[in-house]
């Protein structure tokens, strides 16, 4: 293809949100970029995700604060440049015998994440009592709660904000492929400076960026067959149930290990997920396992007997495999999310990183990058500035990862 026999002074490797937002950062600040993507734009682990634009309130638990006040900056950045895309979204975390914390712990935590909102929080942080929870969801007081803290983040159409971001990097210059696979990269004074393609093409940059989620390690080796590990894949499934009249999206948290997962109103039914397992198989053949289905069924039912969620009403299932930072003595849901960017020989290697902060992530890369462009005079990043514009058709998305159970 004739767009991508000039050399560019970026190639990205990775179609899905940090590719995408690497790509939309470099080319308005003035680089020349091309952006290439295996399979489908946003096919993988970036259209897999429970659709949320969040602070991360359970990473107050964690102690990673400096992730939640970046992340809550995040969600007010992207509210503010992607509101087509993104909506404000209540949340309940309902407390029934002091499960599944304390109730003061639970208000406690509540009121220090709309603290770190500060002024950008969403909508005030409220402590319901039998009577207001009843006004607010009848059918949590039905299932025995009697409290419950309300919350505000936000929900996202995740494949859309992909394709919004990937328009406009192609809008400022980018030029963008999906199935071209990478199967080669190609050195020159000991330095990747190019990739061959599945279809002989050769792509030349003056610097290479790994962003191919799960599948980064496998990149990596095909300079160095024994590079250790960056990252842990961790799977997480969601079910698509019937609509179970839910008004907010609902935070319980498993009684088997302590982890918190969401009941949330999605598009009409009930999206619940997720799940945070370790998985060593093709991040692209990842699927819902019955193990999978029935731990999120207990747990939901456990939470909810009076709602009877069953597994014959189950419309759809989806999987989806996190690129985490490699953390081998720790729980999968305990590994930070925070993005860590590695280089080994011209390669620069994202790792991590949450959908929510993918704009920085990008700000991060470029600005890491700056150096290498000695001839070039960038501008500042305009992203959290640039409003995004409706994504269009022309990008095509594969939802088979959807499946039915």
């Amino acid at each position: 293809m004739k767009d991508l026999e000039k050399t560019f002074d970026l190639l990205i490797i990775g179609g899905g949100i940090v590719g995408a937002g690497i790509a939309w950062d470099a080319s308005l600040r003035g680089l020349s970029c091309a952006l290439v993507e295996a399979g489908d734009f946003a096919g993988g682990t970036s259209s897999k995700t429970t659709k949320l634009i969040h602070g991360g309130i359970r990473y107050l638990e964690q102690l990673d604060f400096r992730l939640v006040r970046e992340s809550l900056r995040e969600r007010s950045i992207l509210l503010n440049i992607a509101p087509q895309f993104i909506k404000p979204l209540p949340f309940l975390i309902p407390v029934r015998g002091g499960r599944p914390r304390p109730w003061p712990l639970v208000c406690f935590g509540v009121f220090l994440y709309d603290w770190f909102a500060g002024s950008r929080r969403i909508g005030r942080a409220r402590f319901l009592g039998e009577k207001a929870l009843r006004q607010e969801e009848p059918r949590l007081v039905e299932n025995g709660y009697r409290r419950a803290a309300l919350y505000y983040d936000a929900q996202m159409d995740d494949a859309a904000l992909v394709m919004g971001v990937l328009q406009a990097a192609k809008r400022a210059g980018a030029v963008l492929r999906d199935h071209t696979r990478v199967t080669g990269l190609l050195q020159e004074n000991n330095r990747i400076a190019g990739v061959k393609t599945q279809n002989g093409e050769v792509i030349q940059a003056r610097r290479i960026i790994n962003a191919a989620g799960p599948w980064v390690d496998q990149l990596r080796r095909l300079a160095n067959p024994s590079a250790k590990p960056l990252v842990r894949m961790s799977k997480g499934i969601h079910l698509v149930y019937p609509n179970l009249g839910l008004k907010h999206a609902i935070l319980v948290s498993s009684e088997r290990d302590g982890r918190i997962f969401f009941l949330i109103p999605w598009k009409g039914n009930t999206l619940i997920g997720t799940t945070d397992t370790d998985y060593s198989g093709d991040p692209g053949l990842a699927q819902a396992e019955p193990a999978d289905v029935e731990y999120l069924l207990e747990e939901a039912n456990r939470a909810l007997p009076g709602f009877g969620i069953r597994k014959e009403k189950i419309l759809a299932t989806f999987a989806g495999v996190r690129p985490l930072v490699a953390q081998e003595t720790k729980d999968p849901w305990a590994v930070s999310r925070s993005h860590r960017i590695y280089e080994e020989g011209g390669l620069l290697t994202v790792v991590g990183g949450k959908f929510t902060t993918f704009r920085k992530i990008a700000e991060d890369v470029v600005d890491r990058l700056a150096g290498s462009f000695p001839d070039r005079k960038l501008v500042p990043c305009r992203t959290a500035q640039e409003k995004l514009e409706e994504a269009k058709s022309t990008l095509p998305i594969d939802n088979s990862g959807e499946h039915q159970p």
